[in-house]
């Protein structure tokens, strides 16, 4: 199995493990003499089916992206791409908070206070772009080491 199918198969795991919540609540209380939709106890059997399923797919892909390829780990390379992302948001953020607002409901009155930005925004737009663009590199990357390399067992 490749790393991507066992990406796809916790998705598909986790996505019935919340259904079996909603589950959960149809089954684990009836009005006096109804019964449930569903046997709760059967539910539970199934919660704890997925629930060890999933542990020992997590722990697999977890030992996989610690496996070396050119010269890094997936693990290394993931990190890598989530700091970036994070810097982008950073930057845009900054540049957003330094963007001054420009209108007719910018100031009341003009004895009002003057706020003037302390930073350029546009460098900081552009820098943000460049750490994202960085970031969609390795993601793809990352998504096609996902798709050539097998899981360790």
């Amino acid at each position: 199995m490749k790393i991507a199918e066992g990406l796809a198969r916790r998705a598909d795991i986790q996505k019935k493990l919340s259904e079996l919540q909603g589950r959960f609540r149809a089954s684990a209380q009836v009005q006096e003499g109804d019964q449930p939709v569903e046997d709760p106890q059967e539910l539970v059997r199934q919660m704890a089916a997925l629930s060890l399923e999933l542990e020992a797919l997590v722990l697999r892909l977890n030992r996989s992206n610690l496996q070396v390829i050119e010269g890094q780990t997936i693990l290394d390379r993931i990190t890598q791409r989530d700091l970036l992302k994070q810097q982008a948001g950073l930057m845009k953020a900054l540049a957003d908070a330094a963007t001054v607002t420009v209108g007719p409901f910018a100031r009341y009155s003009r004895t009002e206070i003057k706020t003037v930005p302390l930073v350029d925004p546009t460098p900081l737009r552009e820098q943000a772009d460049q750490l994202t663009a960085a970031a969609r590199a390795l993601d793809m990357e990352i998504q096609r080491l996902d798709w050539t390399t097998d899981m360790v067992d």
